[in-house]
């Protein structure tokens, strides 16, 4: 049995690399963690239909003292289960500090003694790379920790930006095989083996990054879906992710914002919540309220 990490930062690609997987590798039974910064499950109610088994821990990191007992504990029930592979989808906030350390510990007390941890993947978005690199620890070291790199969204900009993308990845993090990618289309079989990463484990840095934020709106009104897409542009400035399940007169959409990209997708559930990952070392979060007051936020967690 395999167990494959997968890491990235918000809306880099990390559900889509994992329903390209699941979608197209039938013959292979697999088991999903999805793990939630906030206390509202939506990459699990994405995934859970492609999965018979699809556990969520929500409301922190997975790899951080206030998450990691739980990640323990679920994995070594899913390790028992007459699957092939254990797809573990982290926090876009998630630090990997710790994450060789809890792996370890999984494998030594499993009472399954053929599982192997496979991969330790990272899924990054060029857009938001320049950005983030040298200003999030959680971000840093989810590069270095990484056997694979998933370059996800390279349609999205120029060749040149992508190459260069691409050496910055490699001087940090030198053994890691790079994959260019589309809509996180990664060729599950082809994934190697673990690759040696010792020389970088020395170098992470543990400390959390306590700018990082994150809110819940809960909309009272059915909105036309021309006024969602103007009120998610108006806030796009002041955040680094929104996504949720929102009601629209035309229909129930689930609501995507990375990297300034917008996509509405219709869905069979909608709750009206909006999740908003924003940095607290501007003043993003008042601003953001600005924006929503006058469009009957109701309730915010």
């Amino acid at each position: 049995m395999d167990i494959i990490i997968f890491n990235g930062f918000l809306g880099s690609g990390k559900t889509s690399a994992i329903t390209h997987i699941l979608e197209n590798n039938p013959c292979y039974k697999f088991a999903l963690l999805i793990n939630e910064f906030g206390s509202h499950d939506i990459d699990g109610k994405q995934l859970e239909n492609l999965s018979q088994h699809t556990v969520s821990i929500n409301n922190g990191s997975i790899f951080c003292s206030c998450r990691s007992d739980k990640f323990v504990s679920t994995m070594l029930e899913l390790v028992l289960l007459d699957i092939d592979v254990i797809l573990v989808e982290s926090s876009g906030f998630a630090n990997p500090a710790s994450l060789l350390r809890l792996l370890a510990f999984i494998v030594v007390k499993s009472a399954n003694k053929n599982i192997f941890v496979k991969n330790i993947l990272t899924v990054v978005c060029p857009l938001q790379f320049k950005k983030l690199i040298y200003n999030s620890t959680s971000y840093m070291n989810q590069v270095m920790i990484s056997d694979c790199i998933i370059l996800n969204k390279s349609d999205l900009v120029s060749q040149r930006e992508l190459e260069c993308v691409s050496g910055q990845l490699s001087d940090l993090n030198t053994n890691a095989l790079i994959y260019k990618t589309k809509y996180g289309e990664i060729d599950f079989i082809s994934l190697p083996p673990r690759c040696d990463i010792s020389n970088n484990m020395s170098r992470l840095p543990d400390n959390k990054d306590l700018s990082q934020k994150r809110i819940t709106l809960e909309l009272n009104s059915v909105m036309h879906k021309k006024d969602l897409i103007k009120l998610i542009k108006a806030s796009t400035e002041y955040c680094l992710r929104i996504k949720g399940f929102v009601c629209c007169v035309e229909g129930d959409f689930n609501v995507q914002m990375a990297s300034g990209n917008i996509e509405l997708t219709p869905t069979a559930q909608a709750d009206n919540k909006l999740v908003i990952l924003y940095s607290s070392t501007s003043s993003s979060k008042e601003k953001l309220m600005t924006i929503f007051i006058d469009s009957k936020v109701v309730g915010m967690n």
